[in-house]
C-alpha cells in the first residue's frame, strides 16, 4: 500500500514532525508501507501522484500560508480532494476547548477521517462542529524511555546532577501562557520548603529569554536547560529529577508528561485536562483543582477557545506534597502502571494501522 504522507519537512524540530517521523518509522520498517513524503509546509507546491492514501500531518496549519485568501484555499483543498487516492487522514490536535469556523469547514470537507491524541482534543472537535470520523490514538514514548541509564556528556545535565537540591522539573518548550510558567511562578512563592531548586527546560524563543530575564522566578532558584537534547537527555532529565510540573492551560496530550510517568516520575497535572486522562489512574492524588477557564491562545487563527486554569493554592500544596513523599510516590506510580508499553511507537502505530488505515 502507498502512502502519501504530507510532514512539516520544513520544520524539523517541531512537535508535529517529530510525530509523523515516529509514524513514518514504523509504517515503514514493521508494517512495510510504501510512504513517500512530501512537504506540507507548502501545499501550493505540492504534486500529487495517484496513492491509496494521503496523511495531512498537521492539516490546519498545512494551509496557513493561503489562509486568508479564500480562493486560494478553496483550490488547494480541491486540489488534494481530487487526487487519485482511496483515503485522505488528517492528524491534528485541539489546544483548546473550541477551533475556529474556518477550521471545522476545512475539517468537514477535506479529510475522510481525523485522529487527535485525546478524548479532550476529540470533544473539542465535536463541540465546535466537525462532524467526520474522530480516532483518537495517543502520543507515544520513545524506546529510550524504556531503558536505563545516565546521559551526561551534555555538560548541563552534568552540573544538573551534582546540586544536591530537591528538583522540579518544569517543561516549557512553546507558548509560555499555555504551558503554564506564570502559574509556576505564583505557586512556587507559596512553598513552604525552601530546598528546592526549579529546573526549566526550554528551547531558545521568548520562553528562553523570560527565564534569562528573570520576568518569571525572580527571587526563585532556577536551572535553566536550554535547546535541543536528544531523547537519552530527556530521559536523563527526567531521571535526576524528583518531580515535574505540567499545569499547561491547554493543551491535546503534553507528552512529557507521559515521559515523566514512564520514568515513575510522580507529575502535578489539572483536572479535566488531556493530560487528566493518562495520569489520573496513576497517581490521582496529584490532580490539580480548577477554578478558572481563560482563552489559551488569543488572536489564534485555529484554537479559539477556552481551557483550565489552575488554583494557585492547590497547586502550591499538590507540590508540597510532592516533593514531601516523592520516593514514595514513585514506588506507587511503578506499582500502578502496569501497562507501559502500550505507550511504545510500536504499538501506538499497530494501532493507526488496524483503527485508521485498515
Amino acid at each position: 500500500m502507498k502512502i502519501t504522507y504530507c510532514s512539516w519537512l520544513c520544520n524539523p524540530r517541531s512537535s508535529f514532525y517529530l510525530v509523523a517521523q515516529k509514524h513514518i518509522k514504523y509504517l515503514r520498517e514493521k508494517h512495510r508501507y510504501n510512504i513517500v513524503e512530501v512537504d506540507g509546509c507548502n501545499l501550493r507546491l505540492l504534486r500529487l501522484l495517484p496513492t491509496d492514501y494521503v496523511v495531512l500531518h498537521p492539516m490546519f496549519w498545512s494551509f496557513y500560508y493561503c489562509w486568508d485568501n479564500r480562493f486560494e484555499l478553496t483550490y488547494q483543498l480541491f486540489k488534494i480532494r481530487s487526487t487519485i487516492c482511496s483515503k485522505i487522514i488528517a492528524f491534528e490536535t485541539a489546544d483548546s476547548d473550541m477551533i475556529s469556523k474556518q477550521a471545522v469547514e476545512i475539517a468537514n470537507f477535506l479529510p475522510d477521517t481525523i485522529v487527535v491524541p485525546s478524548e479532550y482534543a476529540r470533544r473539542s472537535f465535536i463541540r465546535s462542529g466537525v462532524n467526520k470520523p474522530i480516532k483518537v490514538v495517543p502520543h507515544g514514548v520513545d524506546n529510550v524511555f524504556f531503558s536505563n541509564g545516565l546521559s551526561l556528556s551534555n555538560p548541563d545535565l552534568h552540573r544538573l546532577y551534582s546540586i544536591n537540591r530537591k528538583k522540579i522539573l518544569f517543561f516549557c518548550i512553546h507558548s509560555w501562557y499555555r504551558k503554564g510558567m506564570d502559574l509556576v511562578d505564583k505557586a512556587l512563592r507559596k512553598l513552604r520548603r525552601k530546598d528546592y531548586i526549579l529546573v526549566v527546560k526550554t528551547h531558545y524563543g521568548v520562553e528562553s529569554e523570560y527565564v534569562r530575564t528573570r520576568k518569571f522566578f525572580k527571587d526563585i532558584p532556577v536551572y535553566h536547560v536550554d535547546g535541543w537534547l536528544r531523547e537519552e537527555e530527556v530521559r536523563t532529565l527526567i531521571d535526576i529529577s524528583d518531580i515535574v510540573l505540567v499545569p499547561s492551560r491547554g493543551g491535546g496530550f503534553e507528552l512529557n508528561g507521559l515521559e515523566a510517568l514512564i520514568r515513575n516520575k510522580p507529575i502535578v497535572y489539572p483536572e479535566m485536562s488531556c493530560i487528566s486522562e493518562y495520569a489520573k489512574p496513576i497517581i490521582p492524588e496529584l490532580e490539580v483543582k480548577v477554578t478558572n477557564y481563560p482563552i489559551v491562545l488569543p488572536n489564534n487563527r485555529i484554537h479559539i477557545g477556552r481551557g483550565h486554569e489552575v488554583d494557585i493554592d492547590d497547586f502550591a500544596e499538590k507540590i508540597e506534597y510532592a516533593l514531601d513523599n516523592s520516593e514514595e510516590l514513585q514506588e506507587r506510580i511503578k506499582e500502578r502502571f502496569k501497562n507501559k508499553t502500550e505507550f511504545t511507537w510500536e504499538r501506538i502505530v499497530d494501532k493507526i494501522v488496524s483503527e485508521v488505515l485498515k
